[in-house]
């Protein structure tokens, strides 16, 4: 295995001389006021956490954090928001009343059976514009005491170090089991800006392998089914894009939530898989180039991450492929 600085100036000799974050400009035109037309569509900062709202006509779904698997539905008319809401331990009902400007809300909830009604409002939460995450969520890759610890995630932090990735927000947690990944990744709607969620992993063809278990593609689903803010998830594990894992992710999100789904089909060498990923972010996050483009870019910096083996290369061909939701 590399040492991570060796490994940081592998990355580095593949990529541009020059480099520099190219953001999406702003989707409204001048002078108008998205949130004034969002409806409850969008992030809240609300008196019992944040909360991830999606409006589709009069209805409205969402989740919000104040317990894990807290959701809230309902339906709109004018300005006010009649909804149900349930906890894992509790459920009821209640309201919220727009502001003009689309920039807050005020509004009373009770609990099933209860008669006295309680105050809950909230705030829009606006994206920094430029800003990116990448969320690392990284398995144990050791089995025992006698193996040597590994940590990609350490490395992805310190690259995303640089001037240029500085609008490039980095956080990573370990997980050890499907709840855990469904904990942290219940976590990704609530941040304001896209995301790029990262599973660094031991993979199959038929999910994640961590603990001796695998999780498998509809408990992904199940975890990611909030994460309509995702650029992309990238499953960084060998041989995940092999077999039908990918696309039956994407069929088993709710309607409303999708989002392009990277990896490789291959069985990965550790060294060969990381230079690959810092290409490929390094595209995806520094220069803002949307997944696909991302790919054919890494794919052309580094040819061994494609499907044909470079003559002479030391590295066999990683398969790094992309399913886009568009062929959902």
């Amino acid at each position: 295995m590399l040492l991570p600085a060796t490994l940081l100036a592998a990355a580095t000799a593949l990529l541009p001389a020059c480099l520099s974050p190219h953001p999406p400009p702003p989707t409204h035109a001048a002078g108008e006021s998205p949130a004034a037309t969002a409806g409850f569509d969008g992030l809240w900062q609300t008196s019992f956490g944040r909360m991830r709202l999606r409006q589709d006509g009069a209805e409205v779904r969402g989740s919000y954090s104040y317990a894990t698997g807290s959701r809230i539905e309902g339906e709109v008319e004018d300005r006010r928001l009649e909804f149900r809401y349930t906890e894992p331990a509790a459920a009821g009902e209640g309201w919220f009343e727009l502001s003009a400007d689309g920039l807050s809300f005020a509004g009373q909830w009770r609990a099933e059976g209860a008669d006295g009604w309680r105050g809950w409002s909230g705030t829009r939460v606006e994206p920094v514009p430029g800003r990116r995450w990448l969320v690392i969520l990284e398995a144990d890759w050791e089995g025992s005491l006698a193996e040597e610890e590994y940590a990609f995630a350490d490395m992805l932090e310190s690259y995303f170090t640089m001037s240029s990735a500085r609008h490039v927000e980095v956080r990573k947690r370990s997980f050890h089991d499907a709840a855990d990944l469904a904990r942290w990744c219940a976590e990704v709607p609530y941040l304001a800006e896209p995301v790029v969620l990262l599973f660094s992993t031991h993979g199959t063809d038929q999910g994640i392998a961590v603990g001796g278990h695998t999780i498998g593609p509809e408990a992904i689903a199940d975890a990611v089914r909030d994460c309509d803010n995702l650029l992309a998830l990238h499953l960084s594990g060998c041989s995940m894009m092999k077999g039908p894992v990918p696309q039956q992710i994407l069929d088993h999100l709710p309607a409303g939530v999708s989002f392009p789904i990277s990896g490789y089909s291959t069985p990965v060498a550790w060294d060969a898989s990381a230079l690959a990923d810092f290409v490929y972010l390094t595209f995806l996050l520094i220069r803002g180039l949307p997944p696909a483009e991302a790919v054919a870019q890494t794919h052309s910096m580094a040819p061994f991450t494609g499907e044909v083996r470079v003559a002479g290369g030391g590295f066999a061909p990683l398969g790094l492929d992309l399913l886009s939701p568009t062929t959902n």
